[in-house]
């Protein structure tokens, strides 16, 4: 849910800041996933009057246009048709910078210089796709003034939420506004409605008939008539802009603004289109056919319910409306619709036709069963405010019994106090009268209320309010999580201390934080959707999961079979953000089907360590770039190999095929001949469905298997009292050898003698040839009972020479 700062201070009174604000209501369970300035990334774009315009000599496509920035008058060329002359604009200037586009430079432009350019809503970053004209100003605004330093658009902040598919109800800036207040004590704005209504009864113009009512338990709508068709005003098209939504022309933005405003869907027909003057809410016939404002023709089920005329079906309920009955330039009367759907029904019409719009997006979640005639009215009063029409009389509203109302719920004072963990305020008097405050400010309706317990009724809006439990959460929410202090778990059995097992776990979480990692806790239920851009094929183990029989959120239906999606998400996140550096490992339980269903439903759960790193910054160590890349990963795991006592004789990188894995930089771990983890780069066409731009390394591990590995009797060894000596060698080998085989051989010579060999250096060009690489290594040599001498360490390396050319045919590179 797309909102701004500014929209939100409408609704209700803030004194948080917008950083302020998000952190607040992310504690509540509103978390703020992406957080702009309304003009982020821009500068010099300015307030400019379009003077003249003129056709270009060379395109008949192109106009230059003269515009006045104040100080100046600049001809610029333009591919617009949208605009006239006498209207305001943001005008780019010279040397501007606009996101996407960097800095702007006068040009010529089929033989016309350009000196400057007139910004669309989308080349401002309003929009996500490309804008059709450029973005017209209200002519308020003073002429050459910044953008940035215009006080009621300027000065404004976009966040983008996270809503859970249980909160429908804050898929709107009411809804948001309500939850602001809830937590702040303040009051919310509801906006007030004045409908001037004719003489004429809309039971005059149009018949409503309801076929199916359980999946149409309600139905309403409004005539407006002799409206005028039109662009919107900016007040309007600059709040949908805000809210994420592409201003179409007056009636249409209408419904659109009062959808993200109150949370319920609208849609608008054209009267005149609505044959017979019925309306009919009905079951598809089985093969009929329909047009939706997209321009496909689509085949419909009897599964489908539709909205028709006499003739015909003139819009898919609750998805999308009809190219034969959609709002047109020459519109003069119009129907509006308020309606409630069932969830269910919709969410199947939708995913059959691959059709997900923000009305289908709030149907299927579940909308408020009581909010249709407010939206209905907020709707008819701004149609007739931007485009003169005139309301009719009375509104039809067809409400069916099907719509269940809210169950009362008792809740007890004790189970508060139990489940908090706390008491809300210091007497149970004063802890009951909080309790009490707290859900009128949630709009809950106290039936009854005695010493130890109340009744309360929940708000239509709260669907998901079904148990005293669910009224707890909502309790702890607004009085708030930061003020529950933390506490151990009281237990009465007596504790043996962690195992052997979850030592190593703590410590390899430890280690991770050392090498600069942040842990991060993803969901153990995902959306099978990440399989597909994984690129796991169909056969793929990971493929093989275990299903939930009654999911709690439409996106998290099956148990994860690996951490790498949360993982991904972690830092897709991060980057959303504007993080520069993100390193970051998560530690949890995959969840496998066993092999024999049959003896044991329950899955295999396996404990996995999983992590990343990605650069977006130049990140500066000690005045030197740090490159992050394959070996630096390589170089985290050997890290936490060193320190949980694996060695690095045991250990084996080889290449790998795991699919999400860039082909080249694939690798498996092995310990002992057994396959333990793999790590690699993320394929780049994975980064490009996440829109990430930059490269990830990512690692994953099995810790069941690791564990069995690790060697238990940790033995004392003092100090080596002898220095080392270090040689180095650079051979050139196959391209099939692996670093890995050749480094075995190395400390195969004398492994006594040979403490470590590191690689530094791998080198392919001209001087190469085709299908060889160079490799060089820093062989060290230490003895624990005496100095070694320059003659005994030649031979050595004479001996590693000569097993090197040996084993892979090795050539020393001189």
């Amino acid at each position: 849910m797309q909102v701004s700062y500014n929209l939100l201070k409408e609704y209700v009174d803030i004194e948080l800041s917008p950083d302020e604000l998000a952190d607040r209501l992310s504690m509540n369970g509103i978390v703020a996933e992406h957080k702009k300035a309304v003009f982020d990334g821009i500068e010099g774009v300015v307030v400019g009057e379009i003077k003249e315009i003129k056709s270009h000599n060379q395109n008949d496509n192109l106009s230059i246009c003269r515009v006045d920035i104040k100080n100046r008058e600049l001809e610029v060329v333009c591919g617009a048709k949208n605009m006239k002359v006498g209207d305001y604009i943001p005008f780019a200037t010279e040397l501007a910078i606009l996101p996407g586009l960097g800095k702007i430079t006068e040009k010529k432009i089929q033989g016309v210089l350009s000196k400057g350019m007139i910004c669309s809503a989308s080349e401002l970053g309003l929009e996500k796709s490309k804008s059709p004209g450029v973005l017209i100003l209200d002519n308020k605004y003073p002429l050459g003034e910044e953008l940035a330093s215009l006080g009621d658009i300027g000065n404004d902040v976009i966040f983008d939420f996270e809503i859970f598919s249980n909160r429908p109800d804050l898929m709107s800036i009411i809804g948001i506004a309500r939850e602001i207040a809830a937590f702040s004590g303040k009051e919310l704005h509801i906006p007030e409605i004045n409908i001037l209504e004719v003489d004429v009864n809309i039971t005059e113009k149009i018949f409503i008939q309801v076929e199916d009512k359980n999946l149409c338990p309600r139905y309403a709508g409004r005539i407006v008539q002799g409206v005028k068709i039109k662009e919107s005003p900016f007040w309007l098209r600059w709040k949908l802009f805000l809210l994420g939504v592409r201003p179409i022309n007056n009636v249409v933005d209408v419904t659109n603004y009062v959808m993200m405003e109150t949370g319920q869907p609208l849609h608008a027909f054209d009267l005149d289109y609505i044959h017979g003057k019925k309306i009919i809410i009905r079951r598809a016939k089985s093969g009929e056919k329909f047009n939706t404002l997209d321009g496909v023709e689509r085949e419909l089920t009897e599964e489908n319910l539709v909205i028709a005329d006499k003739e015909k079906a003139i819009a898919l309920a609750g998805v999308m409306g009809g190219e034969n009955s959609e709002i047109k330039d020459y519109t003069k009367d119009v129907f509006l619709e308020s309606a409630y759907f069932n969830s269910v029904n919709n969410r199947r019409t939708s995913r059959y036709f691959s059709l997900r719009t923000d009305a289908s997006n709030r149907f299927e979640k579940g909308i408020d069963p009581d909010g249709q005639i407010y939206a209905l009215n907020r709707a008819a009063s701004l149609t007739n405010r931007i485009t003169s029409g005139n309301i009719l009389a009375g509104v039809i509203d067809q409400r069916s019994e099907n719509i269940s109302s809210k169950k009362e719920i008792k809740l007890k004072f004790t189970k508060v106090k139990k489940i908090m963990g706390i008491k809300v305020a210091q007497s149970d008097h004063e802890s009951r009268n909080e309790i009490s405050e707290l859900l009128k400010r949630l709009e809950f309706n106290i039936t009854y209320q005695d010493s130890s317990s109340l009744k309360v009724i929940p708000p239509t809006f709260r669907g998901d309010i079904q148990r005293d439990v669910d009224i707890i959460e909502e309790i702890a929410k607004i009085y708030g999580y930061d003020k529950i202090p933390s506490t151990l778990f009281k237990s009465t059995v007596v504790q043996k201390g962690i195992s052997e097992r979850q030592k190593m776990v703590d410590k390899i979480s430890n280690i991770l934080v050392g090498c600069g990692m942040h842990q991060t806790i993803s969901y153990s239920m995902v959306t099978p959707i990440y399989f597909d851009w994984m690129n796991l094929p169909n056969s793929h183990p990971l493929r093989e999961t275990v299903c939930l029989l009654n999911p709690l959120i439409q996106d998290q239906t099956v148990m994860r079979t690996t951490l790498i999606p949360g993982i991904l998400k972690a830092i897709q996140w991060n980057i959303n953000h504007k993080v520069e550096e993100i390193k970051v490992f998560e530690i949890g339980k995959v969840f496998l089907q066993k092999q024999n269903k049959q003896n044991n439903k329950l899955p295999l759960e396996k404990l996995k360590v999983a992590g990343a790193i990605s650069k977006t910054g130049r990140g500066n160590i000690w005045g030197k770039t740090e490159k992050w890349d394959i070996f630096y990963l390589k170089g985290i795991l050997e890290t936490v190999f060193d320190n949980i006592g694996l060695k690095d004789k045991d250990i084996s990188y080889i290449h790998g095929t795991f699919p999400t894995f860039d082909t080249e930089k694939n690798g498996l771990i092995e310990v002992n001949n057994q396959e333990v983890g793999i790590f690699g780069k993320i394929s780049q066409n994975i980064s490009d469905i996440m829109d990430i731009p930059e490269e990830i390394f990512l690692f994953e591990i099995d810790l069941s298997l690791l564990y069995s590995h690790i060697d238990q009797n940790i033995t004392f060894k003092p100090l080596p009292k002898y220095p080392s000596i270090n040689r180095d060698i650079a051979i050139i080998v196959a391209e099939q050898v692996s670093v890995d085989q050749i480094n075995k051989t190395i400390l195969g010579v004398n492994s006594q003698i040979i403490k470590k060999v590191e690689l530094f250096d791998i080198f392919r060009g001209k001087q190469i040839e085709r299908g060889y690489k160079s490799v060089a290594f820093s062989i060290i040599f230490q003895a624990e009972d005496r100095t070694l001498t320059d003659e005994e360490v030649d031979k050595m390396m004479e001996s590693v020479k000569i097993q090197l050319r040996n084993c892979f045919q090795a050539e020393l590179r001189q």
